[in-house]
């Protein structure tokens, strides 16, 4: 009789923690995914100044690299993929570039 009763017990014990849903992850932010999984990562225009990293829209960045001195500001969409992971959406924008073009041609008019 006890063995049934442990028997039944174990078994609901199993299915009960069998059926429950799975824990939902915790949806993670923009800023503090791309610190996490760009923090060693050295582009070609240079590594990524991680201080210089800012949320400029719901799903955009804009941070800074730096090689041989030169800091260069980058601006990059994102899409969410999953709850705690993004995608890039295209190239990066080069904002220190077209900064530099703007200044050019208010100076040509």
């Amino acid at each position: 009789m006890h063995r049934l009763a442990l028997g039944w017990l174990l078994l609901g014990l199993v299915l009960y923690g069998g059926c429950r849903p799975p824990e939902t992850q915790k949806a993670t932010e923009l800023k503090p995914w791309f610190e996490q999984n760009m923090a060693n990562v050295s582009t070609e225009d240079g590594a990524i100044d991680m201080s210089s990293v800012h949320q400029v829209g719901e799903d955009t960045l804009e941070y800074q690299t730096v090689k041989n001195g030169v800091r260069t500001t980058w601006r990059q969409q994102f899409r969410r993929i999953g709850p705690t992971d993004f995608e890039r959406v295209g190239d990066p924008k080069d904002i220190t570039a077209e900064m530099k073009q703007d200044g050019s041609n208010k100076m040509q008019n």
